[in-house]
This record gives structure tokens, C-alpha cells and sequence, in this order.
């Protein structure tokens, strides 16, 4: 009897571990959908601004031999 209520709380705390986890993904999905939908209304309202420095910088970075 005691292994299974070890296994049983064994068991308990892997779904708790999948459902925290399964939490974590959805709340980063509806962070980056929010994000998404911000940039475009951005962008709708001619708002959107390039920040040509950082492009750039990140394109020398990219073209950079290593």
C-alpha cells in the first residue's frame, strides 16, 4: 500500500510539472499574440518606427566572418 501512494503522489506531481509547464506555454503564446497585435496597430497607424541603428548593427553582426 505505501508504494502506491508513492506512486500515486509520484504521478500528482508529474501532471502538476505537465500543467505548470502546459501553463508557462499558453501565457508566453497570449504574451507574444499581444505583441503581435500591438505591432500591427502600430503599424496600421503609420506609429511603427525602424530603428535603422539596430538593423544595422544586427545585419554587420550576422555578415561578420566568424
Amino acid at each position: 500500500m505505501i508504494r502506491n501512494v508513492g506512486a500515486n503522489n509520484a504521478s500528482n506531481i508529474m501532471n502538476d510539472m505537465k500543467k505548470n509547464e502546459s501553463m508557462a506555454v499558453e501565457k508566453e503564446q497570449m504574451k507574444e499574440q499581444s505583441r503581435v497585435e500591438e505591432l500591427k496597430q502600430q503599424i496600421k497607424n503609420d506609429q511603427y518606427k525602424i530603428d535603422l541603428r539596430a538593423t544595422a548593427t544586427k545585419m554587420a553582426q550576422e555578415l561578420k566572418p566568424q
